[in-house]
């Protein structure tokens, strides 16, 4: 028999607990992902968010009050700060180099190739309607990116700095950020995609090719991870990175142009057009 101490208990506050969080919900495949990838981070020592519920088709993790690494770097860029925003590339390009040496332990249910036979095609049908010409050069050359693809053997971590937290940062509190305290402050989120096959330049690409890095940061870290700009695997693995980054932007100016405003708010879009055509013409060019 339940005793009255016991049966009362619902009565205490304390025992409820309530707590905000960050709900994904996806395919089987995205979750299995996003779910051992969390797990992997943490083993391997960085910081990631709890997990606090895992269904088939969803997840809910600890949210991370914060601004993105990206933002940050944004605002540091502006401030000047050009140690500390290297400072943190540099861990963010550290992070990665772990994650390689260590993904062989990564337990995740079927690897696939990264989906270029989906996401090609979406950067080709909106150069058609700038430039027709490159377009159907691009269209040619697609299914030997699909084919080559075939051959990617990491999984992609998606490091760009948008896929980090800088925990307790706010846009107003970015000073507080220094070089005793970045790598505690960053947090992993976003292991989606860690089912997803692809280069080992992949992930350097979508952490140091953005508006805010100067050329010479961007070139050192290259050279300290020993990414080769002139090789095969680099130049279609950027061709598909900076579409990617290109065709986003470009869908949300012509589509969604409040949500644009909002967006990129600050971004240099010129640069994203600038290195998107290059490799496009680097990438054919390559396979011709």
């Amino acid at each position: 028999m339940i005793n009255n101490e016991k049966r009362l208990r619902v009565l205490v506050k304390e025992d409820k607990i309530i707590q905000l969080t960050y709900l994904k919900i996806a395919s089987v495949e995205k979750i299995e992902a996003e779910f051992q990838g969390l797990i992997f981070i943490k083993k391997i020592g960085f910081n990631a968010p709890a997990i606090i519920k895992r269904t088939k088709d969803s997840l809910s993790t600890e949210y991370i009050r914060g601004i993105s690494a990206f933002t940050a770097l944004e605002i540091l860029s502006r401030k000047k700060k050009v140690d500390l925003v290297y400072n943190i590339l540099d861990e963010l390009c550290r992070g990665v180099k772990i994650f390689h040496s260590k993904c062989k332990f990564l337990k995740v249910n079927k690897y696939i190739p990264y989906q270029v036979d989906v996401k090609v095609p979406h950067i080709t049908t909106m150069l058609k309607e700038s430039n027709i010409r490159l377009a159907k050069q691009l269209e040619n050359i697609t299914p030997q990116i699909v084919e080559y693809y075939k051959k990617a053997n990491i999984p992609f971590r998606d490091a760009t700095p948008k896929n980090y937290i800088m925990s307790d940062v706010s846009k107003d509190s970015v000073d507080v950020l220094n070089d005793s305290n970045y790598r505690n402050k960053l947090t992993y989120i976003d292991a989606s995609s860690m089912n997803e096959l692809t280069f080992l330049p992949d992930d350097f690409i979508s952490i140091l090719f953005h508006y805010m890095i100067e050329d010479d940061i961007r070139l050192e870290l290259l050279k300290k991870y020993e990414i080769d700009m002139n090789s095969k695997e680099f130049i279609i693995s950027a061709f598909v990175r900076f579409g990617r980054f290109w065709v986003r932007r470009q869908y949300y100016k012509k589509y969604l142009p409040e949500i644009f405003r909002k967006r990129y708010t600050y971004e240099k879009i010129g640069h994203y057009n600038k290195i998107m055509m290059e490799y496009t013409k680097k990438v054919i060019e390559l396979l011709n």
